[in-house]
Formats: C-alpha cells, sequence, structure tokens
C-alpha cells in the first residue's frame, strides 16, 4: 500500500523530466515570487473538497523546492486524516499533535526525509479537538520556529468546506494555495473557498488546476 503511494506522491524526484515536474517547478517559481515579494515563508495547501490532490501537490512541491536547494518543511497540520507521515516513512506517534499539546519539543517530532534538504512534520496523534489545537498560541508559536530554521514551510491541510480547521491556518500562514481537481472541483465551492478565506482575512496566493489534459504539456496550471 505504502509502495502505490510513494510512486505518484514522489514524481518530481523519480520523473523530473516529465511535463507535470516541470509545471512544479513553474510552481515553485511563482510562490517564490510571490513570497519574495512580502518576504514570507509559510503557505498553507488546502482544497474545497477530499481528494482533489492537495497532498500529492504539497508534497512534490516540498520536493521541488528542496530540490532546488531551499531548506524546505512540510508540516501535516491535517489532523483527522493525516497522511505524511505514510508517504515518507516516517513515525506518527509524536507529531504536530503532541508539539501543539506542549508534551514534546520541535526537535523531537522533526523528521529528516530522504530528500536532502526536506524535513517532515507529521500529524502525530489524532487529538479530540484538532481545530481547538490548531487555533491555539502554540501554532503561531511553532511556525515562528519553523519560519526561523527553514526556507520555505508548506503546510497540508485538511479541505476548506467540511471543517474549520484550514481556514484557522489560513489565517495564521503567510499564504494559502487552493487545488481545484479540474472536472470535479464545482464553481461554486471555490467562489465558497474563495469568500471564506476573505472573511478570516487568509492571502490567498492562487489556484492550482489539478488534472487538466487540455494539452499534453498542461497538466497542471497555476492562475
Amino acid at each position: 500500500m505504502l509502495r502505490q503511494m510513494r510512486k505518484p506522491a514522489f514524481i518530481t524526484r523519480d520523473y523530473p523530466h516529465s511535463y507535470v515536474s516541470e509545471h512544479y517547478r513553474q510552481l515553485r517559481t511563482n510562490i517564490t515570487q510571490l513570497l519574495n515579494e512580502g518576504r514570507m515563508k509559510s503557505v498553507a495547501v488546502t482544497s474545497a473538497n477530499q481528494g482533489e490532490g492537495k497532498t500529492t501537490t504539497v508534497i512534490n512541491l516540498a520536493i521541488s523546492f528542496a530540490m532546488g536547494g531551499k531548506r524546505t518543511v512540510i508540516v501535516d497540520a491535517d489532523l483527522r486524516r493525516p497522511s505524511v507521515h505514510q508517504v515518507f516513512n516516517v513515525g506518527k506517534s509524536l507529531g504536530l499533535s503532541s508539539l501543539l499539546n506542549d508534551t514534546t519539543a520541535l526537535d523531537q517530532v522533526l523528521r529528516e526525509t530522504e530528500i536532502e534538504h526536506l524535513w517532515a512534520l507529521p500529524a502525530g496523534a489524532i487529538p479530540d479537538n484538532p481545530a481547538e489545537l490548531l487555533s491555539g498560541q502554540p501554532m503561531n508559536e511553532c511556525l515562528q520556529q519553523l519560519k526561523s530554521r527553514f526556507d520555505v514551510v508548506l503546510v497540508d491541510c485538511p479541505p476548506v468546506l467540511p471543517v474549520v480547521d484550514s481556514k484557522i491556518i489560513a489565517n495564521k500562514c503567510d499564504g494559502v494555495v487552493l487545488v481545484v481537481l479540474a472536472g470535479k472541483t464545482k464553481v461554486q465551492a471555490i467562489k465558497k473557498v474563495k469568500q471564506q478565506f476573505e472573511i478570516v482575512k487568509a492571502n490567498l496566493l492562487g489556484t492550482v488546476l489539478n488534472g487538466q489534459e487540455k494539452y499534453k504539456s498542461e497538466w497542471y496550471d497555476y492562475y
């Protein structure tokens, strides 16, 4: 099961000359320009609903940043259905939830991955109160610590519409990227997400169109 997940998840490393990898590099460049304009570092990545490719997107984007020489950390802030620990084959007993519960230190939960310059902060044990944990001051302190130690902080968030978690995280991060699946994500869902981000004053950097095959060389696009 894990091996099946790793093949598509690591496409930017395993298939660096593919069209998809090239567009991840383009996405990396676009986000870098946006972040440099405001000297920002932390980016939340989410989607309207489950199954629209947000985790695959944030993983390959993180790998792309790391392969470009940036010290990068991917934070699994999906405290309801975490998956980063599976993709990178790191332990899940300690992670973000234990850090936010003040039962461990940051150095104890950071995991160096097999990819140079890339670290992972798994979600840890699934808590009873994910939204409350994410909204507290410890989450702010966690992001500040990570920003002081890494060039890029990418946060894998739950989908926006089912739960409040992503709106909380988006407000705490310097920017947020919305992943949209071609042929599945409804326009009304995108509009609703945009409205909710405006309410919490989140900085929506842009949208990644995932699964677009209108042209062979444009599987992923960025607006």
